[in-house]
């Protein structure tokens, strides 16, 4: 899972990160110690998914499962992600892209 350091500025944080761990990952139960969000890329062994019953499943569900049996890996990103699921996120995103 990547990982950015949000401070609750674009989204909820709803990752607790430290020294390169997830600690806690919980998209419903937010604590004082998440400061970091989902960054909404990630890489998936095809293992992660075999005990899953083949229907739909949020990801939050897999990386939870992932994160019990310690197998949850992180990469901390070090920029911001520009959402595009909003009119103000294409905003964002449109002026970004106009001033690179």
């Amino acid at each position: 899972m990547t990982v950015f350091r949000n401070e609750g500025h674009w989204g909820p944080s709803n990752v607790e990160f430290h020294d390169g761990q997830i600690i806690r990952y919980d998209k419903e139960c937010l604590t004082p110690n998440m400061h970091s969000i989902d960054y909404s890329l990630n890489l998936f062994r095809r293992s992660a998914f075999a005990a899953l019953p083949c229907e739909p499943h949020d990801l939050a569900v897999v990386h939870q499962k992932l994160l019990a049996r310690n197998e949850l890996a992180a990469f901390e990103v070090g920029e911001r992600f520009y959402e595009a699921g909003s009119f103000e996120g294409i905003q964002s995103l449109s002026l970004v892209l106009a001033n690179s």
